[in-house]
């Protein structure tokens, strides 16, 4: 399920970042920041990880689409990052997943069905992830 849950995010954030900033697409993902980490998320990320996102780009702490946007671009770059963040990361990709999940417990729940109701899920990149779901009555 990491592996899965990884490319999910992963696959998602890619989708977004196509997206226009007030696409209805992104407005029901930035809806559901207060479910998944409240005000802000990067205070749950420990002081290591938020130092080492300044380096490289500017990110808004309130945004959905920014913190998968992270995800990502931690997946993409796990080999460059520095010891003490991929330490306490752990290893990829379950200890990465982890990582994430443990802090973001309804982003990955959250996102599948953002999609899905966005009709994302005949995305071909995305087609695999919703294989035998229905509906939403299934929640």
């Amino acid at each position: 399920m990491c592996i899965r849950d990884s490319n999910f995010l992963q696959e998602i954030s890619d989708l977004l970042d196509v997206e226009e900033n007030d696409s209805a697409l992104v407005a029901a993902v930035e809806a559901c920041a207060k479910s998944v980490f409240g005000k802000s998320w990067h205070s749950k990320l420990g002081e290591v990880a938020v130092q080492e996102l300044g380096n490289h780009r500017k990110y808004r702490y309130s945004s959905v689409r920014d913190l998968l946007r992270v995800i990502r671009n931690k997946a993409h770059h796990w080999r460059s990052l520095p010891t003490g963040l991929s330490e306490l990361m752990g290893p990829m990709p379950e200890g990465f997943v982890k990582y994430f999940v443990d802090r973001f417990p309804k982003l990955v729940i959250s996102m599948f069905w953002v999609f899905k109701d966005g009709g994302m899920h005949a995305e071909p990149a995305l087609q695999g992830f919703y294989n035998g779901v229905q509906n939403a009555s299934a929640r």
